[in-house]
Protein backbone atom coordinates (compact mmCIF):
# COMPACT_ATOMS: atom_id res chain seq x y z
CA UNK A 1 0.00 0.00 0.00
CA UNK A 2 1.25 3.54 -0.80
CA UNK A 3 2.18 5.81 2.09
CA UNK A 4 0.42 9.17 2.18
CA UNK A 5 3.19 11.81 2.05
CA UNK A 6 0.95 14.74 1.15
CA UNK A 7 -0.96 17.06 3.39
CA UNK A 8 -0.31 20.29 5.18
CA UNK A 9 3.17 20.50 6.67
CA UNK A 10 2.77 24.13 7.79
CA UNK A 11 2.21 23.28 11.43
CA UNK A 12 5.45 21.32 11.66
CA UNK A 13 7.45 24.07 9.97
CA UNK A 14 6.00 26.87 12.07
CA UNK A 15 6.86 25.12 15.33
CA UNK A 16 10.41 24.46 14.20
CA UNK A 17 11.53 28.09 14.54
CA UNK A 18 9.23 29.33 17.27
CA UNK A 19 10.72 32.42 18.90
CA UNK A 20 8.77 33.31 22.03
CA UNK A 21 10.01 36.45 23.82
CA UNK A 22 11.39 35.78 27.26
CA UNK A 23 9.31 37.52 29.93
CA UNK A 24 11.46 36.62 32.94
CA UNK A 25 14.18 38.66 34.57
CA UNK A 26 16.49 40.83 32.50
CA UNK A 27 20.22 40.38 32.24
CA UNK A 28 22.19 42.82 34.36
CA UNK A 29 25.85 43.70 34.41
CA UNK A 30 27.93 41.32 36.50
CA UNK A 31 29.68 43.39 39.22
CA UNK A 32 32.71 41.05 39.24
CA UNK A 33 33.25 41.42 35.49
CA UNK A 34 35.03 44.61 34.48
CA UNK A 35 34.49 43.80 30.81
CA UNK A 36 30.68 44.13 30.87
CA UNK A 37 29.25 47.60 30.54
CA UNK A 38 25.95 49.38 29.76
CA UNK A 39 25.93 51.41 26.56
CA UNK A 40 23.64 53.19 24.12
CA UNK A 41 23.56 52.87 20.34
CA UNK A 42 24.72 56.11 18.70
CA UNK A 43 25.01 55.33 15.00
CA UNK A 44 24.58 52.22 12.85
CA UNK A 45 27.57 51.98 10.52
CA UNK A 46 26.67 48.84 8.55
CA UNK A 47 28.45 45.51 8.08
CA UNK A 48 27.02 44.27 11.41
CA UNK A 49 28.68 47.10 13.34
CA UNK A 50 27.58 50.25 15.13
CA UNK A 51 28.97 52.95 17.38
CA UNK A 52 28.03 52.69 21.05
CA UNK A 53 28.49 55.30 23.75
CA UNK A 54 29.40 53.48 26.97
CA UNK A 55 28.64 54.52 30.52
CA UNK A 56 32.26 55.56 31.04
CA UNK A 57 31.84 58.18 28.28
CA UNK A 58 33.95 56.38 25.65
CA UNK A 59 32.57 55.70 22.16
CA UNK A 60 33.37 52.18 20.93
CA UNK A 61 32.74 50.14 17.79
CA UNK A 62 30.38 47.29 18.64
CA UNK A 63 30.05 44.05 16.67
CA UNK A 64 26.57 42.50 16.25
CA UNK A 65 26.92 38.77 16.83
CA UNK A 66 25.01 36.20 14.75
CA UNK A 67 22.63 35.62 17.66
CA UNK A 68 21.15 39.08 17.03
CA UNK A 69 20.92 38.78 13.24
CA UNK A 70 18.59 36.80 11.00
CA UNK A 71 15.89 35.00 12.98
CA UNK A 72 17.10 36.52 16.25
CA UNK A 73 16.67 40.07 14.90
CA UNK A 74 12.91 40.16 15.50
CA UNK A 75 13.08 41.00 19.21
CA UNK A 76 16.45 42.78 19.05
CA UNK A 77 15.91 45.69 16.68
CA UNK A 78 18.80 48.15 16.99
CA UNK A 79 18.20 51.86 16.41
CA UNK A 80 19.79 55.01 17.79
CA UNK A 81 19.00 55.45 21.48
CA UNK A 82 18.53 51.76 22.36
CA UNK A 83 20.29 50.65 25.55
CA UNK A 84 22.46 47.55 25.33
CA UNK A 85 24.87 45.47 27.37
CA UNK A 86 28.28 45.11 25.78
CA UNK A 87 31.36 43.01 26.42
CA UNK A 88 34.64 44.87 26.00
CA UNK A 89 37.43 42.96 24.28
CA UNK A 90 40.22 43.49 26.79
CA UNK A 91 42.24 40.70 25.19
CA UNK A 92 42.36 42.48 21.84
CA UNK A 93 45.28 44.74 20.94
CA UNK A 94 43.98 48.25 20.35
CA UNK A 95 45.55 50.61 17.84
CA UNK A 96 46.09 54.01 19.49
CA UNK A 97 44.43 55.96 16.64
CA UNK A 98 41.32 53.75 16.36
CA UNK A 99 38.31 53.14 18.59
CA UNK A 100 38.27 50.00 20.71
CA UNK A 101 36.03 47.07 19.81
CA UNK A 102 33.30 45.39 21.86
CA UNK A 103 30.60 42.73 21.41
CA UNK A 104 26.83 43.02 21.79
CA UNK A 105 25.58 40.85 24.67
CA UNK A 106 21.98 41.97 25.35
CA UNK A 107 19.41 44.44 23.96
CA UNK A 108 17.10 46.17 26.46
CA UNK A 109 13.50 47.13 25.68
CA UNK A 110 11.83 50.30 26.98
CA UNK A 111 10.38 48.41 29.97
CA UNK A 112 13.79 46.95 30.73
CA UNK A 113 15.30 50.44 30.56
CA UNK A 114 12.97 51.68 33.32
CA UNK A 115 13.75 48.64 35.49
CA UNK A 116 17.49 49.25 35.06
CA UNK A 117 17.19 52.92 36.03
CA UNK A 118 15.39 52.13 39.29
CA UNK A 119 17.03 48.87 40.38
CA UNK A 120 20.69 49.03 39.38
CA UNK A 121 23.58 51.42 39.79
CA UNK A 122 25.05 52.97 36.71
CA UNK A 123 26.05 56.25 35.11
CA UNK A 124 22.72 56.88 33.40
CA UNK A 125 23.38 60.58 32.74
CA UNK A 126 25.87 59.63 30.00
CA UNK A 127 23.36 57.38 28.21
CA UNK A 128 21.18 60.11 26.70
CA UNK A 129 20.69 61.25 23.15
CA UNK A 130 21.24 64.91 22.28
CA UNK A 131 17.53 65.17 21.35
CA UNK A 132 16.44 64.05 24.84
CA UNK A 133 18.51 66.82 26.43
CA UNK A 134 17.04 69.42 24.06
CA UNK A 135 13.46 68.31 24.76
CA UNK A 136 14.01 68.73 28.49
CA UNK A 137 15.21 72.32 28.03
CA UNK A 138 12.32 73.46 25.79
CA UNK A 139 9.96 75.89 27.53
CA UNK A 140 6.37 74.67 27.20
CA UNK A 141 4.62 77.59 28.96
CA UNK A 142 2.32 78.80 26.24
CA UNK A 143 -1.41 79.43 26.46
CA UNK A 144 -3.59 77.57 23.97
CA UNK A 145 -6.71 79.59 24.79
CA UNK A 146 -5.12 82.76 23.33
CA UNK A 147 -4.16 80.90 20.17
CA UNK A 148 -7.76 79.74 19.64
CA UNK A 149 -9.08 83.31 20.09
CA UNK A 150 -6.68 84.61 17.46
CA UNK A 151 -7.74 81.94 14.99
CA UNK A 152 -11.45 82.61 15.56
CA UNK A 153 -10.99 86.39 15.22
CA UNK A 154 -9.81 86.13 11.61
CA UNK A 155 -12.87 85.84 9.34
CA UNK A 156 -12.57 83.34 6.54
CA UNK A 157 -13.96 84.72 3.31
CA UNK A 158 -13.98 82.97 0.00
CA UNK A 159 -13.87 85.18 -3.05
CA UNK A 160 -15.16 83.63 -6.24
CA UNK A 161 -15.20 85.69 -9.36
CA UNK A 162 -18.28 84.94 -11.38
CA UNK A 163 -16.57 85.73 -14.67
CA UNK A 164 -13.76 83.27 -14.01
CA UNK A 165 -15.91 80.18 -14.59
CA UNK A 166 -17.82 79.91 -17.83
CA UNK A 167 -20.01 76.83 -18.19
CA UNK A 168 -19.94 77.02 -22.02
CA UNK A 169 -16.16 76.59 -22.03
CA UNK A 170 -16.42 73.25 -20.27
Amino acid sequence: MVKNNGGNKGKKVSRKHLNVPYTGSIRKKNPQETCEMYAMVNKLTGCSMFEAKCEDGVTRICIIRNKFRGRGKRDNILTAGIWILIGIRDWEVKHPDKKSTCDLLYVYSEEDKNILKHNTDGNWSVLKLNDEEDEASIDTDYNLSNANEVIEAVPLEVWIEEDAIDINDI
